[in-house]
C-alpha cells in the first residue's frame, strides 16, 4: 500500500526554450524508494505503457 503514494503516474507537458517537453518519473525508479521487489514486473509494465503513450503523443 505504501507504493500507492506514488500513484497515479503522471505525464507532464510544458514548453522550455521554444521546445515542447514531455516528462515523467519512471515507475521503476519510484519503486526503488520502496522495499517491494515483487512489484518490479508490474512497474516495468506500467513504465512501458507510459513510454508508449509519450512516444505516440510526441509523434502527433
Amino acid at each position: 500500500m505504501s507504493v500507492s503514494t506514488a500513484l497515479p503516474c503522471r505525464i507532464s507537458i510544458y514548453e522550455e526554450g521554444g521546445n515542447t517537453i514531455l516528462a515523467t518519473l519512471k515507475p521503476t525508479t519510484l519503486l526503488a524508494l520502496f522495499n517491494t521487489p515483487q512489484l518490479t514486473g508490474v512497474a516495468q509494465e506500467v513504465e512501458d505503457t507510459i513510454v508508449k503513450i509519450m512516444q505516440e503523443a510526441a509523434a502527433g
